[in-house]
C-alpha cells in the first residue's frame, strides 16, 4: 500500500506534461466538492472535464459538470 501511495505522489508531482506530451499534467488535479442535490449531507466532486452529453439530443449539462457555474447549477433540472 505504501508504494502504491508512493507511486502515485510521483505519477502527480514527478512527472513533467511534456511526458504526456501536453501543457498540464493530467494526473496532477484538483478536486472540487459541491453539495449533493438530493441528499444535503452528502457532497460531490465536480468532474475535471465536460463529458459533452449536452451535446447530444434533448440533454442537458451534467449536475457535476464544470461549465456550470453556482447560478446554472442552482436552476438545473435533470
Amino acid at each position: 500500500m505504501r508504494q502504491f501511495a508512493a507511486d502515485e505522489q510521483v505519477e502527480q508531482n514527478g512527472l513533467e506534461a511534456d511526458v504526456f506530451g501536453l501543457a498540464k499534467n493530467p494526473l496532477r488535479v484538483r478536486v472540487r466538492l459541491i453539495d449533493h442535490p438530493l441528499e444535503p449531507s452528502k457532497r460531490l466532486a465536480i468532474k475535471n472535464v465536460c463529458c459533452l452529453q449536452y451535446l447530444r439530443q434533448a440533454r442537458s449539462y451534467c449536475y457535476t459538470c464544470p461549465r456550470l457555474g453556482k447560478k446554472e447549477r442552482a436552476n438545473w433540472k435533470p
